[in-house]
């Protein structure tokens, strides 16, 4: 059920992936630098975006930019978007983020190119005449949007979904409800300690959760991760330049704790089925289909925790946060 729903809801996107990658290419000519815009989930797509264009990137120059303070650098420096060779690409779930709304309204009139993705026209970020693609409405806004940034796609998202189920199951049975969550990754996959991690189990649900880079881990981390701690440990190995670095974490676990005494589950990227997707852009989707395989784990963790959807939110879209100190 949970993979026809999903499927289902991929249909807009997958209908304007053609199109939105024929106008990448006709806007790529003459680029030389590109700035990713966002917050939140969007911005953690940024940031893998990022990870994957420093590999394959020779000729452009990739930014990525939390939207309140890519409005702080612009005001101070606005010849950074004021030639047609810059592309700044911004995205927004709800289309209404004020932050990312500053930005997309300062941009309007100035020279660069610019390009937003977001979920229908009827939102304020679709009324500054900017090119724009929506998702429509759906809970997987998050791959929807993504889908349109990279303009592909294929059947491994939602077909690795009905897997998870079970080691999702398995993997909660111990977890209490205060019991840390650590996410450990590096390069392209640290999206799905964001998206995954963040977005979903701490915004959503108030899991006390943890991102930890790879290339930390070994000096300071490593001293927390003691046999009788209640933390709880997901590594997740990109198929990218950084593997090396999850390739010795996942070492250090398997050796350290092979007979048990910490909560830890390893998922490589390279383990999907992604026959369907060109192999060029494998190390990009892995991260994109490790954040669909871990999404079912939610409802798993949230009834070992006690937890519920109906928890109201406290501050989330409740306190006017932006340029609050001003008022």
């Amino acid at each position: 059920m949970y993979a026809i729903e999903m499927s289902g809801q991929l249909y807009t996107t997958l209908q304007q992936l053609k199109t939105v990658a024929e106008f990448g290419r006709s806007m790529s000519l003459g680029i030389e630098r590109v700035l990713f815009v966002s917050v939140g989930a969007g911005l953690a797509i940024a940031r893998s975006l990022k990870r994957y264009t420093d590999e394959v990137g020779r000729h452009l120059r990739y930014e990525a930019y939390a939207s309140a303070a890519f409005v702080n650098l612009m005001r101070a420096n606005p010849w950074m978007v004021s030639n047609a060779n810059t592309l700044v690409v911004l995205s927004s779930k709800s289309g209404k983020t004020p932050e990312t709304v500053a930005a997309t309204a300062f941009l309007k009139d100035k020279a660069c190119k610019s390009v937003v993705f977001t979920t229908s026209e009827n939102v304020v970020l679709a009324s500054f005449g900017h090119q724009t693609f929506f998702t429509e409405k759906t809970t997987q806004a998050f791959h929807m949007i993504h889908m349109l940034m990279l303009s592909f796609l294929g059947a491994a998202l939602y077909n690795v979904a009905e897997k998870s189920v079970p080691p999702g199951e398995a993997f909660a049975a111990s977890f209490v409800e205060d019991h840390p969550l650590y996410f450990i990754a590096s390069g392209s996959a640290g999206i799905v300690s964001h998206e995954f991690g963040l977005c979903v189990l701490q915004e959503r649900f108030g899991f006390d959760i943890h991102m930890v880079d790879g290339a930390d881990f070994f000096h300071s981390f490593v001293e927390t991760v003691r046999p009788g701690t209640r933390g709880h440990y997901i590594l997740i190995i990109p198929e990218d330049a950084t593997q090396p670095e999850m390739l010795d974490v996942k070492t250090f676990f398997d050796k350290q704790f092979k007979g048990g005494g910490v909560s830890f589950q390893v998922i490589d990227t390279k383990g999907f089925d992604i026959s369907s997707i060109d192999p060029q852009i494998g190390t990009i989707v892995g991260p994109m289909i490790c954040e669909a395989f871990l999404k079912p784990w939610t409802m798993a963790l949230v009834k070992a925790t006690r937890r519920t959807i109906h928890d109201p939110l406290l501050h989330m879209g409740k306190f006017d946060y932006y340029d609050c100190h001003r008022t």
